[in-house]
């Protein structure tokens, strides 16, 4: 799961560990729970991507435009080629 570091990230990485779930919570920044990586798409394979890893601040991504969405785009691309039976894509009305 990406965005482990983040609100709605690091609560959904606790429910699922508390049903038992297997998760392989992936964040940016350091943290101690966490796998930190530099970006996405290094991302391991699995079962499900639960993708929750996006800029939530507005002005930031309109000020970026085609850049963050291009950038985003090819990170998306990156983790759907790991062939995840399900993916949740719940970040961002970006794209």
């Amino acid at each position: 799961m990406t965005g482990a570091s983040g609100f709605l990230g690091a609560s959904l990485v606790s429910t699922l560990r508390k049903q038992g779930v297997d998760v392989r919570p992936l964040a940016r920044r350091p943290g101690p729970d966490w796998w930190q990586v530099d970006d996405y798409s290094a991302a391991p394979s699995g079962d499900t991507l639960i993708h929750l890893a996006e800029d939530s601040d507005r002005r930031r991504v309109n000020d970026e435009g085609e850049a963050y969405s291009s950038r985003i785009r090819h990170t998306l691309e990156a983790l759907l080629e790991k062939n995840y039976r399900r993916v949740i894509y719940a970040s961002s009305a970006v794209l």
